[in-house]
């Protein structure tokens, strides 16, 4: 609801507002499925490359719990680019 006080706020028209709240309503959507996929795959996925994933991940997740990313509750905001998944693979 923050995206559209503030497409409304900031646009005495009101379509405007409206599709720049569309487009930032996209930008969230998008980043909180990838940032889902990655979590759905590294926690949830059966097959064996998630299992592969896991063994490289997890022992690096349980010395540092920021490697998780929290954009379920800190929002899509946050940081989600490739630094970020490489980061919570334990790629780095």
């Amino acid at each position: 609801m923050r995206a559209l006080r503030d497409a409304l706020l900031q646009n005495s028209d009101w379509e405007r507002a409206g599709e720049e709240y569309a487009r930032e309503q996209s930008r969230f959507f998008q980043v909180t499925h990838k940032v889902c996929g990655w979590l759905w795959t590294l926690f949830l996925d059966p097959s064996a490359e998630a299992g592969a994933l896991r063994q490289k991940a997890m022992p690096k997740i349980m010395e540092d719990l920021m490697r998780v990313p929290d954009h379920l509750a800190g929002g899509p905001d946050l940081p989600a680019d490739e630094a970020v998944r490489v980061r919570l693979f334990g790629e780095d």
